[in-house]
């Protein structure tokens, strides 16, 4: 949205959530040892994926002169996985098992927020910008399995920069 000639602010919202359900059937043969099973007609693997992302992004530039320009940023993301799979034993009497030791229950969640500003300053013969971003970021880790193997991890995150360009002589020749 345009605030005034020198100044606009845009923002955006994305969504995504996916569930992908999958079940395998596999002969006896390649599994029966694995699984110390007996009388072993097939083998089931169901799998369950599901993500979850959720971003919101507001976006501030400021022009206070043709060649200065300052912008911000503040962003946050959400993103949420969840991992399932779990083996079904089925003998010849159709009779049905789950193999427990191999099962896997694990959950993957992130959450990012972000502050970014940067200014610009453009001369004839060059131009160079300072920025800074400050990011914070919260993981968790979790596994159903075992629930001792949880794992948090959170960081924060510090980014000076400082950019200079130059333009190129027509010739090659180095100018600024």
């Amino acid at each position: 949205k345009k605030i005034n000639d020198r100044s606009a602010f845009v923002s955006s919202l994305r969504m995504i959530q996916q569930r992908s359900p999958s079940s395998y059937f596999v002969d006896n043969y390649q599994f029966a040892d694995l699984f110390s099973a007996t009388n072993l007609a097939h083998v089931q693997q169901d799998v369950q994926s599901k993500v979850s992302y959720y971003g919101l992004m507001g976006h501030y530039i400021y022009r206070r002169k043709i060649n200065q320009v300052f912008s911000a940023t503040i962003a946050t993301e959400l993103n949420d996985n969840t991992f399932q799979s779990t083996f079904v034993l089925i003998d010849s009497n159709s009779r049905s098992s789950t193999a427990s030791a191999f099962s896997n229950h694990s959950t993957y969640a992130q959450q990012i927020s972000r502050l970014e500003m940067n200014f610009n300053r453009t001369y004839p013969s060059f131009e160079w910008t300072a920025a800074m971003s400050l990011k914070y970021v919260d993981s968790k880790i979790e596994h159903m399995v075992d629930p001792h193997r949880k794992h948090s991890p959170s960081h924060l995150l510090f980014s000076p920069q400082l950019a200079w360009k130059w333009r190129l002589h027509p010739k090659g020749e180095l100018k600024g």
